[in-house]
């Protein structure tokens, strides 16, 4: 991360080392199917997949950091064992100021995390890294910096306060699936829509819901409150 003369936030960069030992970590995994919200990200330039989990999701600065503490004694932190962490400290943040103005705790970021970066707050709540890659000798051509989404940065890293507040007042949209746990045979989605919206995992349910159903299945859902659905990979038919 490169900052201007007044300690300001200037640029950030790839931690690229090419020797593969350390540096940012990112690609594509061979066993665990990409998630509901990551489906609607543009993989066309950036070689994540459409069918696999793509990661990271997001990013933060990794090298290095000095701490001092326990009477003066100091230590550096760097890589994941910084970037976690800080993402943490983050994350409570944002609960301890929802919790000041009588708001939930934030719960499962994942889901947030990518339907503001989806939005129109994109620029002013992230920042997208650009240049650099993850790249070795054993795969010389995987993968770089892109704007947007990419798997060496994610959506990149956090612009302080106002991705706070983006997020303590998320509203959407909710992702749910006709084929959640939970969901009984006439595909009732009381139970698991209560998870969604009012669990310890979940964001707050009072944006949009998207609702979505495994290939050409037909289901049916009674709706008792007013809400948008849109239909995604193909036409959805709405009855009263």
């Amino acid at each position: 991360m490169t900052t201007a003369t007044n300690k300001s936030y200037q640029s950030e960069s790839v931690w690229t080392n090419n020797a593969g030992m350390h540096g940012s970590g990112g690609g594509y995994s061979t066993v665990y199917s990409i998630p509901l919200w990551q489906q609607d990200v543009d993989m066309s330039v950036n070689q994540g997949s459409t069918t696999w989990r793509n990661f990271p999701d997001v990013c933060m600065v990794a090298d290095h950091c000095y701490v001092i503490s326990n009477n003066g004694k100091t230590g550096s932190f760097w890589g994941t064992s910084l970037a976690a962490p800080l993402w943490a400290g983050f994350t409570a943040l944002v609960n301890q100021q929802a919790s000041a103005q009588g708001k939930p705790a934030v719960g499962f970021l994942n889901p947030a995390i990518y339907a503001i970066a989806q939005g129109p707050l994109y620029a002013s709540c992230f920042h997208d890294v650009t240049r650099g890659n993850n790249t070795w000798s054993n795969s010389p051509t995987q993968f770089y910096a892109t704007t947007g989404y990419d798997l060496c940065t994610g959506w990149g890293s956090p612009n302080g306060t106002n991705l706070i507040n983006a997020l303590m007042g998320y509203a959407g949209p909710i992702y749910v699936d006709f084929n959640y746990t939970g969901a009984t045979t006439n595909g009732s989605y009381d139970a698991p829509f209560k998870t969604l919206a009012g669990g310890t995992n979940a964001v707050a349910a009072n944006g949009t819901i998207i609702v979505r159903t495994a290939g050409s299945s037909s289901e049916t859902m009674s709706i008792s409150k007013p809400m948008t659905l849109t239909a995604i990979g193909g036409a959805a038919t709405v009855g009263h």
